[in-house]
């Protein structure tokens, strides 16, 4: 066997060790996680794998390669936490394999092990492999592309380079939208113009055929999806579609509009320690080599990008981990050359996030009061008992320790002291990950979804409160000619001239959630109905006549509610 071979195989069982256990240990996370979860059952339910749909209706926020990867993890797994999970953990492992080969044949082996040990070291990176959210596949793919771009610019096989470039652009595409050629774009405009403005001489425009070829295979790669929806649907979708990216891009939808400087903090607190060990060489001015250059352009563009759209979501920036994980281990190899500035960053950042992770438990076990808490919900989710065992709170002191130990070892430029850092990290998160996240879990939302669940096949509307929890948890079949729920909604498309949900203003689409809980309390529908309402809403529904509410034994429902027509 080959050595290369066998360190990838080697550092793929590791990778896997370290991401496959636990996978499903607890309930997928409304909103994101339980959305695209959702989509994938569908597809398996309708058996339309074209459409990405929510609640049987089209959806047209993602293209559904992210969900085919669902559906198929699904279809061999089962419809659960784990199959829904499965596809970001294989994107972690394939992930880390393509950062160590990078890595290697770029510099050597010794960089490999720091990039990987750094990416699997840090708080969100390391989480995202083991969600069940859309980034991790899309931001292999956009840094894929990227690489190849500067391959092709680099001279190396350009033609090839341009193609690969094209084929994962193309997967990009079919993954999370538009914004895939946005990025890769802007990257390789600023590279561009720094080759003629830094007299780059070892990097050069490829030519227009390398264009061309790029062009045509992310156009062809996208097509598997596009042209067989052409195909069923005519041209019809791409306005909406279209349309509903761009709403994402200059528009603050679901209420994620925040400051223009919110990317920059989360990346400073959650891409934690990478970000801070990595500040050094991202702020570096002198003339570095191409590659370490375009691993800041990707990461200038990624966060300016998403700090000028209006809709701020935090893992719209988690592309910027490779390239802060890439510079931060370009850090620790170089660490007698390095500044210890960042340190004392590292130290303040570290102790802000140990005490977080400790103050959690404590709150929630109420050692820490929460009488001052005026958040209804906050307050509903936190007033539960025996969740906590007493001892979660030690969890912060790994995280405590990790910044005490890469903060010594920083200003001491000890790069074994760094290591043993970056392993107690890593250590701590899983614990985080399982001791901690799964107790959130259950003060949040775990009562509601456990009632979902022994409940399916109820029709469950949620008063007031976007969710997609009841959806998967509860089974939701579609709407059949035979339900009078479906004449309500057909006749209220029709008069507002709409296909969908998807084509209705806000406003409309309360209206008719108003006119569906209208008919819904009147008794008359066909299957068990279930209102969730969250406790901020409780006193609204508490003053129907038509409504009264039940309390389900065995459920700690925290901050929801059930109601059912009288």
């Amino acid at each position: 066997m080959r050595p290369a071979l066998r360190e990838h195989i080697i550092l793929s069982l590791l990778t896997a060790g370290i991401l496959l256990p636990f996978l499903g240990s607890v309930h997928l996370f409304d909103w994101d996680e339980i959305n695209f979860a959702e989509s994938a059952r569908e597809m398996l339910v309708t058996g339309d794998w074209l459409r990405v749909q929510i609640n049987f209706e089209t959806f047209w926020e993602k293209p559904p390669l992210f969900m085919w990867l669902q559906a198929i993890s699904m279809k061999i797994f089962g419809v659960n936490e784990f199959a829904a999970r499965l596809p970001n953990a294989l994107a972690g492992i394939a992930t880390m394999n393509v950062i160590w080969h990078i890595g290697r044949n770029r510099y050597d082996r010794n960089f490999s092990v720091w990039w990987v040990i750094i990416y699997l070291g840090s708080l969100t990176p390391l989480f995202y492999f083991k969600s069940g959210i859309i980034d991790p596949v899309f931001n292999l793919f956009i840094f894929l592309s990227c690489f190849q771009v500067f391959r092709s610019l680099k001279g190396v096989k350009v033609n090839r380079s341009a193609a690969f470039a094209g084929l994962f652009l193309g997967l990009a595409m079919i993954t999370k939208g538009p914004v895939a050629i946005l990025i890769t774009v802007l990257f390789t405009a600023v590279i561009l113009l720094l080759i003629r403005v830094r007299k780059l001489d070892s990097m050069n425009f490829p030519g227009w055929r390398a264009v061309g070829i790029t062009f045509l295979m992310a156009l062809g790669t996208s097509m598997l999806w596009y042209v067989p929806l052409i195909l069923v649907d005519g041209m019809g979708f791409i306005p909406a579609f279209i349309g509903y990216q761009l709403d994402l891009l200059l528009n603050p939808v679901a209420s994620h509009g925040q400051p223009w400087f919110y990317h920059a903090v989360i990346l400073l607190l959650l891409c934690f320690p990478a970000a801070v060990i990595a500040l050094p060489r991202l702020l570096k001015t002198n003339k570095p080599d191409p590659f370490i250059l375009s691993m800041i352009v990707l990461f200038w563009v990624v966060l300016i990008l998403f700090s000028l759209v209006t809709t701020k979501i935090m893992h719209y920036s988690s592309l910027c981990y490779l390239p802060l994980t890439f510079l931060a281990a370009r850090y620790a190899q170089d660490l007698n050359a390095q500044p210890t500035w960042n340190a004392y960053v590292l130290l303040m950042v570290g102790l802000l996030l140990s005490t977080v992770i400790t103050l959690v438990p404590m709150i929630g076990e109420g050692v820490i009061p929460i009488d001052d808490v005026k958040d209804k919900i906050l307050r509903a989710s936190l007033d539960q008992n025996n969740i906590w065992q007493g001892w979660e709170y030690l969890v912060g002191l790994g995280i405590l320790a990790s910044t005490l130990i890469l903060f010594l070892a920083m200003l001491s430029r000890s790069k074994l002291g760094i290591l043993v850092g970056m392993c107690v990290s890593l250590f701590s998160i899983q614990v985080v990950l399982n001791a901690i996240v799964p107790k959130v879990e259950q003060h949040t939302q775990h009562g509601i979804i456990s009632y979902y669940e022994d409940n399916a096949q109820a029709y469950f509307y949620t008063y007031k409160f976007k969710s997609y929890a009841h959806y998967f948890y509860g089974k939701t079949a579609p709407l059949t000619e035979n339900d009078d729920l479906t004449n309500l909604r057909s006749s209220y498309y029709e008069e507002k001239a709409a296909v969908g949900m998807i084509d209705l203003t806000d406003a409309e689409r309360r209206e008719l959630s108003n006119k569906e809980l209208q008919f819904l309390t009147s008794g008359n529908y066909n299957r068990p109905v279930r209102i969730v309402c969250q406790v901020n809403k409780v006193g609204e529904l508490r003053q129907r006549e038509d409504l009264r509410e039940l309390h389900p034994e065995g459920y700690s429902l925290g901050a929801y509610h059930i109601f059912v027509p009288r």
